[in-house]
């Protein structure tokens, strides 16, 4: 689920780590009327990739990292996808997203399209 997130392998396991870490200071923290141990630790995964990516640092990382794959792949032409199958599959899930989002209520949509 933080690969997911995240989209790097090494940046996932950093935290995964972190969030064992914090499982381990927080358990004493967790409240079984609030839910079950696996909805606990996949929301506190989830809660902390979704904060790492919104970090300044990261980003900077990412766009370092979008920089140099850009220069080993070599040129290409403005707008040319650089792998047609991922792009075809980007784009049918898109277009399968939008629709479902269109319908359902307007306060749902909001509420998915902030937590997404």
């Amino acid at each position: 689920m933080i690969l997911s997130v995240v989209g790097d392998r090494e940046e996932a396991e950093d935290l995964l780590q972190e969030v064992f870490l914090r499982i381990w200071e927080k358990a004493s923290s967790f409240d079984e009327s609030r839910g079950n141990v696996y909805s606990w630790v996949v929301t506190l995964a989830r809660n902390r990739a979704i904060d790492r990516i919104r970090s300044k640092g990261y980003k900077t990382r990412e766009k370092q990292s979008q920089v140099l794959n850009d220069e080993e792949r070599g040129p290409t032409l403005e707008g040319q996808a650089r792998d047609p199958l991922t792009s075809t599959i980007y784009a049918d899930r898109a277009e399968a997203v939008t629709k479902a989002l269109r319908e359902i209520p307007d306060e749902q949509r909001k509420v998915i399209e902030i937590a997404y």
